[in-house]
């Protein structure tokens, strides 16, 4: 639930710093690569809750 809170607030972040007219690399982009991050974190856990390891 932490991760899908800071993915949330970071996708309002984004939304409001862009600037699509002038495209560049800046702040904008390292919140694009921590909300990548994020996303695969909240995939992972989201795998690990949906399918356990079974011992065999």
């Amino acid at each position: 639930m932490v991760l899908a809170t800071l993915f949330s607030a970071l996708l309002a972040v984004i939304l409001y710093m862009d600037d699509p007219e002038t495209p560049k690399f800046d702040r904008v982009t390292l919140f694009y690569f921590l909300a990548v991050l994020l996303a695969v974190g909240l995939g992972f856990s989201g795998g690990e809750l949906r399918y356990p390891s079974m011992p065999v």
